[in-house]
């Protein structure tokens, strides 16, 4: 049973407790409900029966998952982020180690706010085939459609209460991509052939003057913007950030090697003019500084991807 009004320490453990409280009560008041959410936020293709217990904060020998879904056929643990890039690889070995001898359906949900889709999330759903990954906007947006349907007033408020904070504390907070301004000539960047050369798979590291380890293989996307077209043209994702030797020893500015996952190219159909990035909020600013780097928020990023129609590779 899960006490929605109990107090944590870690913000992970407050939104997986409520989270928690939530579905306890749609499994109770509103099964079919329920069953939606693991079927089309989960991805689950079965059902809990009517004597799951739900848990949260399981002790194991090696591990303590955030929260445990138990009936007489599945085990599914819950480990929660609400950063993106957070994952830890041996905490999930660790996880999957303390479930090694349990005879059911056995899933770890990966519940953070990295995209679904991504490099960084790829490779830990790689570890093991009972991994899931969910990510917090389906959530949000599940319990959006429901608090439209729901008849029982306590669940609906509370299901509205949960949303708002994570628009409070995970989308308008999460840092998940970064704007960095292209300098072309002496980066070997050339103006009139690199989106062509990004879509033609030419480029696999992006080079930098400076390290940048907030995209070291971590899943966030790094925005291209072009000083002379004076938009957003493009997005990658990072793998790995790494100093060039070569190019240090040589007395190049460029030195370090930011390697890109080729899957993950995308020049836009429709480029982000600065006209419409600075109409978000918290951007008002942008490109007016000196600073050749700007970090976004989910909520930030998601808004400039609704400004433009992406084409991939």
């Amino acid at each position: 049973m899960v006490n929605v009004f109990k107090l944590y320490k870690q913000p992970e453990d407050h939104f997986t407790n409520g989270l928690f409280g939530i579905l306890q009560l749609m499994h109770v008041h509103e099964r079919k409900s329920f069953d939606e959410f693991l079927s089309n936020v989960m991805g689950f293709r079965s059902k809990l029966g009517k004597s799951a217990n739900f848990k949260f904060q399981v002790p194991a020998e090696e591990s303590r998952p955030d929260a445990l879904m138990e009936d007489a056929s599945h085990y599914v643990l819950f480990e929660s982020k609400i950063r993106s890039g957070t994952l830890d690889r041996d905490q999930v070995k660790r996880h999957l180690k303390s479930m090694k001898n349990i005879r059911k359906r056995k899933i770890l949900v990966l519940l953070t706010p990295d995209d679904s889709t991504s490099g960084y999330v790829e490779k830990f759903k790689h570890i093991n085939k009972d991994i899931v990954h969910v990510q917090w906007k389906k959530v949000y947006e599940f319990f959006s459609l429901q608090t439209e349907k729901t008849k029982e007033c306590v669940l609906k408020e509370l299901m509205t209460n949960f949303n708002r904070a994570i628009e409070d504390q995970i989308v308008s907070q999460d840092f998940s991509a970064v704007i960095l301004r292209i300098d072309f000539g002496e980066s070997g960047v050339c103006s009139d052939t690199y989106l062509d050369e990004l879509k033609d798979g030419d480029w696999k590291n992006w080079h930098t003057p400076r390290e940048y380890k907030q995209l070291n293989g971590q899943g966030r996307k790094l925005l291209f913007y072009d000083k002379k077209r004076h938009a957003l043209t493009a997005e990658v994702e990072i793998e790995q950030v790494s100093l060039n030797y070569y190019r240090k020893k040589q007395g190049q500015k460029y030195i370090w090697n930011n390697k890109i996952n080729m899957d993950s190219v995308c020049v836009y159909k429709n480029a982000v003019s600065i006209e419409n990035i600075r109409k978000i909020e918290g951007l008002e600013g942008f490109a007016k500084g000196q600073s050749a780097i700007r970090n976004l928020t989910r909520s930030q990023y998601e808004e400039i991807m609704s400004l433009s129609r992406k084409s991939g590779k």
